[in-house]
């Protein structure tokens, strides 16, 4: 008897929980009718996704707006929807420069630009919210826009890949996540390959055979789901993918065995969550890996956008000590580079160059920190240092991990910048910042405002100047126009 009022019991409560996915057939009410996984989503994103107040707080603009799709797609309305991918004049230069000061170190650096999931699968943006509607028929002109953008990086002499022919109705990214599904992760492992293999570098790089095993069916919850259950108080259902992982062939795992010796790889992967094996699941490293045949050293951070893990590299040992022959940017397209100017090019690019210790323009050392602002270089006007040909570095003794304001005094006005690095970034105490080309005269002197951790240590300040072959001729800077880093970014971090 005992057991029979369990059995009762346990259909009971399975009933109560399997009528989330179920809902009455009106011809007989005593059969349940499985509801679709589009039905099932649709309701899960909840009327407050569409309130701009569930925004606000920390970490959710980068949501904003979540909607719904047809087939189970759910969709960010701000990101996913990005229909302009236009760029200002100096994102161009800057962008080039990157470039070149890679290639000036005998490093073959390429972009890697993924499309958005809306021009990826945006035929499945098909919800009635305004967004949806709006995007739908702007679609097409991003697609071109978008193909323009590579051919305008392209046609400046710039490595870039990007996904200008996709195949309509195949899904290169999750329906449930902003990530690169495995079918999107290898697509773009092939074609950065091929890409590769294209140029005299390829054959001067260690091969190492690698082979990818299919791990089976997967269940694949992501960020979208954690976003919206405390919010819309339902979980939003996982998707089946198949997980894939990559492994040394078995002659190359047992002669790695014999002489316990491993080359540091020649080839670098600086990225995004995309890049990462979590939480994207999507293997695109191991796919990088048996398309090239060769080891890949990822320094990809997730959830530090775009910057973070390139400048971290870039002031690294392993950058240092360890000079790569390739690196790859993985920069995902719903990226407005127009808002980098300061936080990524005019850091990155002196800091492909280095601190200059031997042939400083300007320099003071060992400089004690007993203020929060100090001038760490003063009295500089006579030396005339002027324009993007030349970048300030600063060393601290110790790690520094909170915001850094750096001031450029020039003779005719002042220049401040913000260096505020993600918490993720794994604090070193180095820093660069390139000067700007403007009509403020000589640089007089360099102001930093520092941190309470800063007091009592020391830091190091020089003025450095570029290889020639990376200063802007004069035409480039004359026609230089309005810097634009103020403009608004809706596509902070991922």
């Amino acid at each position: 008897m005992k057991n029979v009022l369990a059995l009762i019991l346990f259909l009971a409560t399975f009933t109560v929980g399997t009528l989330n996915a179920q809902q009455v057939n009106a011809v007989d009410p005593t059969v349940p009718v499985q509801r679709t996984e589009e039905q099932l989503v649709r309701e899960t994103v909840c009327a407050a996704m569409q309130n701009e107040d569930t925004y606000k707080t920390k970490g959710m603009a980068f949501y904003k707006k979540i909607v719904a799709g047809d087939d189970g797609w759910v969709f960010r309305t701000i990101t996913d929807f990005r229909t302009d991918f236009t760029m200002v004049p100096q994102t161009l230069k800057y962008m080039k420069r990157l470039h070149d000061a890679f290639a000036a170190q005998g490093i073959e650096f390429i972009y890697l630009i993924p499309p958005t999931r809306g021009l990826a699968n945006g035929e499945h943006a098909t919800g009635n919210d305004p967004e949806s509607i709006a995007f739908q028929k702007k679609r097409d002109a991003a697609q071109a826009g978008y193909h323009d953008m590579l051919k305008t990086l392209g046609g400046a002499g710039m490595n870039v890949i990007g996904f200008h022919d996709l195949d309509t109705g195949k899904p290169y990214f999750y329906k449930r996540d902003h990530h690169w599904n495995p079918d999107g992760a290898k697509l773009a492992a092939e074609r950065v390959a091929s890409f590769i293999k294209t140029k005299p570098v390829y054959a001067t790089l260690t091969k190492t055979p690698y082979m990818t095993k299919d791990m089976g069916v997967y269940d694949y919850s992501g960020p979208f789901a954690e976003i919206l259950q405390p919010i819309c108080k339902l979980f939003l259902m996982a998707e089946k993918t198949n997980k894939f992982e990559t492994f040394l062939a078995e002659k190359a795992s047992n002669e790695a065995a014999l002489f316990d010796e491993k080359k540091f790889p020649e080839v670098v992967l600086v990225g995004t969550s995309n890049s990462s094996a979590d939480p994207s699941v999507a293997n695109f490293e191991g796919f990088l890996k048996e398309a090239l045949q060769t080891d890949v050293y990822n320094v990809s951070i997730v959830g530090a956008g775009i910057d973070t893990p390139l400048l971290a590299y870039l002031n690294s040992d392993e950058f240092r000590d360890h000079k790569p022959k390739v690196v790859i940017w993985e920069v995902p397209g719903y990226y407005d580079m127009d808002v980098w100017h300061s936080r990524i090019y005019r850091q990155a690019i002196p800091a492909i160059v280095g601190e200059c210790s031997t042939s400083p323009v300007a320099e003071a050392k060992g400089i004690k920190v007993d203020a929060p602002s100090i001038a760490v270089l003063k009295d500089i006007g006579g030396k005339k240092i002027a324009g993007s040909g030349n970048y300030l570095t600063f060393r601290f003794s110790e790690p520094i991990k909170k915001p850094v304001t750096l001031t450029f005094k020039y003779k005719n006005w002042d220049e401040t910048y913000r260096i505020n690095r993600s918490p993720r970034y794994p604090a070193d105490g180095l820093f660069y910042m390139l000067l700007k080309d403007t009509k403020a005269g000589n640089l007089q002197g360099v102001t930093l405002q520092m941190p309470e951790e800063a007091i009592g240590k020391t830091v190091d300040a020089r003025i450095c100047k570029l290889p020639a072959s990376l200063i802007p001729s004069k035409a480039q800077t004359s026609s230089k126009k309005k810097n634009t880093d103020k403009k608004s970014t809706s596509a902070a971090k991922q």
